[in-house]
């Protein structure tokens, strides 16, 4: 294989897995169901930087920035 072919196979491989990051984090689904980890999650509140933030708003917002640093991996290639 040449080395333009592997990178549009690669990249085509980060925008699913891109793509895939944002839609799940869209949804509140876990494969287990309603879990006592899930709960905890959603109702353990704290502050930051003046807004109140629960463990499971922060763990969204992670898999978002993922989805948004690939981004522009997937352009480059």
């Amino acid at each position: 294989m040449k080395a333009p072919l592997l990178l549009r196979v690669t990249a085509v491989i980060t925008l699913l897995f891109a793509v895939g990051h944002t839609l799940g984090g869209i949804h509140s689904w876990s494969p287990g169901g309603e879990t006592e980890v899930l709960r905890a999650m959603r109702t353990f509140h704290f502050d930051a930087e003046g807004a109140s933030r629960t463990y499971l708003d922060f763990y969204r917002g992670f898999g978002f920035m993922l989805s948004t640093y690939d981004s522009p991996s997937i352009v480059r290639r």
